[in-house]
């Protein structure tokens, strides 16, 4: 398979939620938190699991049993956040193999990054706990630039700042924006379906150039591309 992947010219770029850390069982015991404080009953991690990646209003109107208006939605992702960031990450872990696939990346000397969605603030304490994120060479979040994802700014500024080319770079993800951020991005993209997957079935309907069961098929095929 032609990835058009080059040592000298491209990186490879990776999501975080649901594609390098599972961070589910943070996100859905910080969002069960907030429902207990108003009384909704919680939700078990089969429930919330498969929508992590769908966004704090998903998981509102699950809990809650309608979409918030506004000010109230504000209000509750607010609190929410807060839940999650007082949590600090005592659950999450990164997927296993992913540790071993950067490790092999930093020791060929070829330029890595991550492309999240997540708030800044929120991803920044994770580098504290997984140190191998530390030697991460661009860290780009929901808030680092004026768009996120789906938009491909954020993946243009993390090729811009390790100083590749897109065209010759890869795009790791598990959602439909992080496949559509890419492929505008011009990079080759690679679907993620071990990561949170709401519909199998319609997430293989998604434009990547290549879908992957598990962490070990990505770890085959970056060694196949490099």
């Amino acid at each position: 398979m032609n990835t058009r992947f080059t040592r000298s010219q491209g990186c490879i770029l990776f999501d975080l939620d649901g594609t390098s850390l599972d961070s589910a069982p943070d996100i859905v015991g910080a969002a069960n938190e907030l429902f207990t404080a108003y009384n909704k009953p919680s939700l078990s991690m089969e429930q919330l699991r498969p929508i992590t990646g769908e966004g704090t209003i998903v998981f509102l109107e699950a809990g809650f049993g309608y979409k918030p208006a506004e000010a109230e939605y504000k209000k509750l992702r607010g609190e929410l956040f807060e839940i999650y960031y007082n949590r600090n990450n005592v659950d999450s872990i990164l997927f296993d193999g992913i540790e071993a696939i950067l490790t092999s990346l930093n020791e060929q000397k070829l330029p890595w990054g991550i492309v999240t969605n997540k708030p800044e603030h929120l991803t920044t304490p994770l580098l504290d706990k997984f140190s191998i994120l530390q030697t991460s060479g661009v860290l780009v979040c929901a808030d680092t630039l004026a768009k996120a994802k789906p938009h491909p700014e954020p993946i243009w500024h993390a090729c811009k700042i390790l100083n590749r080319k897109p065209e010759s770079s890869i795009y790791i993800g598990d959602h439909e924006r992080d496949v559509i951020a890419g492929k505008a991005a011009g990079l080759f993209v690679v679907a993620a379906l071990y990561g949170y997957i709401p519909d199998l079935e319609l997430a293989k309907l998604w434009p990547a150039d290549l879908f992957v069961d598990s962490v070990d098929e990505i770890a085959k095929f970056i060694e196949r591309s490099i």
